[in-house]
């Protein structure tokens, strides 16, 4: 609250901008739109919640590498908004990786990818 404090005594507002399966490729091309809008509610953020690890090692062509690549465009897009919300990339899924049919205790998603390009930003991630 000492950053960004709470607007009167209804508390923060809280808009759920999620789509599930997407992956950083796709929030890069929304936050291109979205950006030339002051209207729009993520120029008028405190906090942004990015959650794409599971879907970018899934489904995303290139892995590791695309990984890292949409991770560090969508941070240059992110950081630079007027009011400078408060970023936070978790993984809150988890899938497992399935071994001869069963799963082993350890999923496979892009956090340890995401990790380095979040390191060099200064931006928490939570998993």
């Amino acid at each position: 609250n000492e950053v960004h404090p709470c607007s009167g005594a209804s508390g923060h507002h809280v808009i759920n901008m999620g789509v599930p399966g997407k992956t950083s490729s796709f929030w890069v091309g929304q936050l291109g739109s979205w950006q030339n809008n002051p209207e729009h509610p993520i120029n008028l953020a405190d906090l942004i919640i990015v959650d794409t690890a599971v879907n970018d090692m899934k489904d995303q062509k290139g892995g590791a590498s695309a990984a890292l690549y949409y991770t560090e465009l969508m941070l240059r897009q992110l950081l630079p908004l007027k009011r400078r919300p408060t970023l936070m990339w978790a993984t809150v899924s988890w899938r497992p990786v399935l071994v001869r049919g069963r799963a082993p205790g350890y999923s496979k998603d892009a956090t340890q990818f995401q990790l380095p390009v979040l390191k060099y930003y200064g931006v928490a991630q939570v998993s």
